[in-house]
Order: C-alpha cells, then sequence, then structure tokens
C-alpha cells in the first residue's frame, strides 16, 4: 500500500491547492441575506421598526448589537484604585511621585497662562 498522501506529487509548483478558492458568501450567510432583501427589504423594515419600538421602551440591546457589529465595540476602561491606601510601586520612589506632582502643577499653571492670554 502506497503512501497517503504522495509526497512527490502532493505539492506542484504554481498550482493552487485549493484551485476555487474560498467561497465569497458563506451559506447562512447567503440565505439571511435572501430573507432579509426579499419583498423589497420588508423584513429589514419590520426589523428596524421592532427595534425602534423596543428602543422607545428602553431597551436598547438590538441598536447595541447592530452598532458593535457595524462600527466595533467600544473600548473599556478599568479605573482601579487603592481605596486611599498608598500604592507601591517597584522601582518608584517617592521623591520621585513628589517632583512629578511638582512639574505637574507648574505644567498646568503654564497651560492656564497660555489659555489666559488668548
Amino acid at each position: 500500500m502506497g503512501e497517503f498522501p504522495n509526497k512527490a506529487t502532493q505539492f506542484q509548483p504554481g498550482q493552487s491547492g485549493n484551485p476555487k478558492g474560498r467561497p465569497l458568501e458563506r451559506p447562512l450567510r447567503a440565505a439571511m441575506r435572501e430573507l432579509l432583501e426579499a419583498d423589497d427589504c420588508q423584513a429589514i423594515k419590520d426589523l428596524a421598526s421592532k427595534g425602534l419600538e423596543e428602543a422607545r421602551g428602553g431597551d436598547f440591546r438590538f441598536w447595541k448589537e447592530i452598532h458593535d457589529r457595524i462600527d466595533g465595540k467600544v473600548a473599556e476602561s478599568l479605573d482601579v484604585t487603592t481605596g486611599g491606601d498608598s500604592l507601591a510601586v517597584p522601582g518608584v520612589k517617592a521623591a520621585d511621585v513628589a517632583d512629578f506632582y511638582e512639574w505637574l502643577a507648574e505644567r498646568e499653571g503654564v497651560e492656564e497662562r497660555e489659555g489666559a492670554d488668548e
């Protein structure tokens, strides 16, 4: 019994292993598009109408989902505090932090004066 696949003929120079390429549409996407575009896009109008009705009642999940799909999800930020306690950061000395705050206060004062001249 021969070796499978035959290493001598497995890859031919200049020939694609997938000559037809990846399908442009996926079956579920194509079926959904067909349903949504039927009857002059009535299904899309019905969905938008239902989404608007829900939003008027305070439920914006439909629109959030649509927005996230079209524009991407909004980046979330996380604010972590110590509840007023000091935060020890390895390699950072208290004097360095004090110098930074002093520099920052001076910098904010410069920005305020620059804005006052306008």
